[in-house]
């Protein structure tokens, strides 16, 4: 089984605006009515109990990890402001997407604010009751505050639903918990039945301010999920490795790039074996990141996207 373990600021005009009317805007976003959540790192922990307080704020920590949980709900509501504790924060959001279309019923966009040089990633997580372990999407949230105008990012992908080797069952030899059972890779979106305790995960290195924009009616298609990776890993300083990917219809027409988020990656070929079937030739760096991450496939007809996992070992 695999497992992804990545495991006070000047606010402007942002905090507390709430539900709001937006016109065109040159910044990334759609025009139209969207709720603000500002997430807020802060150098020292707040000692005030933050439950059920409203406005459109959370405190996290300005380093170090926080958990976001998440609960489902008809609107948009932070029900405890306070990350820097040991219960960490909560809010409340709709079911993006009840039947896992891999259309969303809202978007989600995000921005980095503050001073330029904090960073954060922000990982979608949740608890599998059928292994009795946490479970996080390989897709993750890097966001880094850089000098001049920021803009917003679509990031429906990454906090909207999780794409992880989920349990299926029992392997041959019918115990749950043991080497020979089954996993398989799935993409599931908040408040799906197959795992519970949905949460954010913030591991913050110095971001002031994350600003994220719900617009509800704005809908984001996210990729679906290959078929196969076959192999789904490779070895750190590892040269022309032979990665089969096989989805239905993923090479149509034109055929498909393909792209990793694993850093260390170069791509040397992406040939068109069949309509269903890409094969590509890569070299890891021998200081390449170890990192469970995931493959991109984008067909180049129509840009229909495919997510398919793929992960770098340490070199023995």
């Amino acid at each position: 089984m695999k497992k992804v373990i990545i495991a006070s600021i000047i606010v402007l005009m942002v905090v507390g605006l709430g539900t709001t009317l937006a016109g065109p805007q040159g910044n990334g976003v759609p025009s139209g009515a969207h709720y603000n959540l500002n997430i807020i790192g802060v150098q020292n922990p707040k000692t005030a109990d933050m439950t059920d307080t409203n406005g459109h704020t959370i405190f996290i920590d300005l380093y170090g990890k926080t958990k976001i949980m998440l609960a489902e709900g008809d609107d948009f509501e932070v029900t405890d402001r306070n990350g820097t504790d040991s219960s960490g924060a909560a809010f409340t959001l709709p079911n993006p997407d009840p039947d896992n279309t891999g259309t969303t019923l809202y978007s989600v966009y995000a921005r980095p604010l503050g001073k330029p040089g904090g960073k954060a990633k922000m990982v979608t997580g949740a608890w599998d009751p059928d292994i009795q372990d946490y479970v996080y999407s390989v897709c993750v949230l890097e966001v880094e505050r850089t000098k001049g105008k920021q803009t917003f990012q679509n990031v429906s992908k990454e906090l909207l639903y999780i794409y992880a080797y989920i349990w299926v069952s029992a392997g041959p030899d019918t115990i749950v918990g043991t080497a020979d059972d089954i996993y398989d890779f799935m993409r599931v979106p908040l408040f799906h039945e197959a795992l519970q305790g949905y949460f954010w995960e913030y591991d913050n290195n110095g971001l002031k301010l994350l600003q994220l924009r719900f617009y509800e009616g704005v809908s984001t298609t996210v990729p679906g999920v290959v078929d196969s990776v076959v192999p789904d890993s490779g070895v750190q300083g590892e040269d022309d490795l032979v990665v089969t990917i096989t989805g239905t219809d993923i090479a149509v027409g034109s055929g498909a790039n393909v792209s990793f988020s694993n850093d260390g990656i170069s791509i040397k070929s992406v040939v068109k074996f069949d309509i269903n079937t890409l094969i590509v030739t890569i070299d890891i760096a021998s200081d390449a990141e170890v990192s469970e991450g995931y493959l991109l496939v984008t067909r180049i007809d129509d840009g229909v996207e495919w997510i398919g996992p793929f992960e770098v070992v340490a070199a023995p």
